[in-house]
């Protein structure tokens, strides 16, 4: 079944439906827009941007694999290093956490959904998401989406609070070097997926990481 939306961005242990996610994200910094393709099954995440690159993430360990199709190359990075990598990016953890949403009261019919906007600050930036909340089958999709979590990203927070339950039907952000992205979800698709969607591709050679200082 799919239902055709736009949005921008699993409770796990009982059986159901995989979701496929296909997003186009267009920047003011100019260039054509780009489609980003995200499936979730069983508790892992595999994300596809353009033809070049895939990230797959576990969503229960943080744990993520990176393939690099040019090169037929794989890297890997622990969750654990990943968390440290950002913490020492941001040089104290609590920079990295997001404000709570709040609403602002503004109401939009998009793509046939009725939105309410939220908004909310990551890093210093300000972050507007537009809000569905009668969706068909929300609660289905809302629990496979709540998957996302493991990703650390602003969006983490958008299925942690159950105030929050809808599906993000547009998302606005400040983007270093590329300006403004605005990011929408062309569709959801929930076709049961391959497992071999996330394994590695035979002939990828992985290479190996520094270390993170620190660790």
């Amino acid at each position: 079944m799919k239902i055709h939306v736009l949005v921008a961005i699993l409770a796990l242990g009982i059986a159901r439906a995989d979701l496929t996610l296909t997003q186009q994200m267009e920047t003011t910094a100019g260039g054509k827009p780009a489609l980003i393709h995200t499936k979730i099954k069983d508790g892992k995440i595999r994300t596809d941007v353009g033809q070049e690159m895939t990230a797959i993430i576990d969503s229960r360990t943080g744990d993520t694999t990176s393939l690099l199709h040019v090169q037929k190359a794989v890297v890997k990075l622990s969750g654990a290093d990943i968390k440290a990598a950002a913490q020492a990016s941001l040089g104290k953890e609590e920079n990295g956490t997001p404000e709570p949403p709040k609403p602002t009261g503004r109401k939009e019919t998009i793509s046939g959904f009725e939105c309410e906007e939220y908004v909310t600050t990551f890093n210093g930036q300000k972050i507007e998401v537009w809000l569905a909340k009668n969706v068909p089958d929300l609660e289905e999709i809302y629990s496979q989406l709540s998957a996302l979590k493991a990703s650390g990203g602003p969006e983490s927070q958008w299925f942690s609070d159950p105030e929050l339950k809808g599906i993000p039907v547009r998302t606005i952000a400040e983007v270093p070097g590329a300006g403004k992205a605005t990011i929408t979800l062309v569709s959801i698709n929930r076709d049961p997926l391959p497992a071999s969607d996330f394994e590695i591709p035979s002939g990828y050679q992985e290479l190996k990481m520094p270390s993170i200082p620190g660790r």
